[in-house]
C-alpha cells in the first residue's frame, strides 16, 4: 500500500496569516478553529507527519484530511463550520422582543413577588403570556440570548464586633464540648 501525501505546502504569507489568527482566537468558543489552524500549520510549516499530528491534536485522520482539504479549498474561512440549522424556536422575533420588554419591566410588574427574575417565573410567564413551554435549562439560554446575564444578589449582613465574634466562639466551642 503507498502511503499518501497530504501535499500541503504553505508560503510565508499563509503561515503568516495562520499564526497571527492562531494568537487571536483565545475564547474557548473559538478552540475548535484554533485546533485545526495547529493542525494545518503542523502539517504545512513543520512538515509533521499526519499521525503525530492526529495524536497531538487528538483527532482522527479522517477529520484531519477534511482540514486539509477544506483549507485548500477555502483558506481560513474553510476551517470554520457551517452553521448547524436547529429546531425552529417556539417563540417569535416579536414575542421575544415582548419577553424582553416584561423582564425588564421586573416580576413584580408581572404579578410576582419576587424582586428578581428566575428561570422557573421566566418559564411561567412564557406560559401564560405566549402558551409555549420550554425546559428550564432553555429558558435560560433564551434569556442569555436576549443578553440578560444570571446575577447572584449580594447579601449584606452586619459585619459582628470584635466582642461579639469572640462571644460566639466561646459559645459554639462549649457547646460542642458538652455534646
Amino acid at each position: 500500500m503507498e502511503k499518501r501525501k497530504n501535499g500541503l505546502t504553505l508560503n510565508e504569507e499563509e503561515i503568516k496569516a495562520l499564526k497571527k489568527r492562531f494568537s487571536q482566537l483565545k475564547t474557548r468558543k473559538n478552540g475548535y478553529i484554533r485546533n485545526r489552524i495547529r493542525a494545518i500549520l503542523m502539517i504545512g510549516e513543520e512538515k509533521k507527519k499526519q499521525r503525530e499530528v492526529t495524536k497531538k491534536c487528538k483527532i482522527g485522520t479522517n477529520a484531519l484530511n477534511r482540514w486539509i482539504r477544506n483549507y485548500k479549498a477555502a483558506g481560513l474561512k474553510g476551517l470554520i463550520d457551517k452553521p448547524r440549522p436547529g429546531k425552529k424556536s417556539k417563540l417569535t422575533k416579536e414575542q421575544k422582543e415582548e419577553l424582553k420588554k416584561i423582564i425588564e419591566a421586573g416580576p413584580v410588574a408581572s404579578g410576582y413577588d419576587s424582586g428578581i427574575w428566575t428561570c422557573t417565573i421566566v418559564s411561567n410567564v412564557m406560559y401564560k403570556k405566549f402558551n409555549v413551554k420550554y425546559s428550564i435549562s432553555h429558558v435560560s439560554r433564551i434569556l442569555h440570548s436576549l443578553n440578560f446575564s444570571y446575577q447572584n444578589p449580594k447579601k449584606n449582613y452586619p459585619e459582628p464586633t470584635q466582642k461579639n465574634k469572640k462571644t460566639g466562639w466561646r459559645i459554639n466551642y462549649r457547646k460542642s464540648k458538652s455534646v
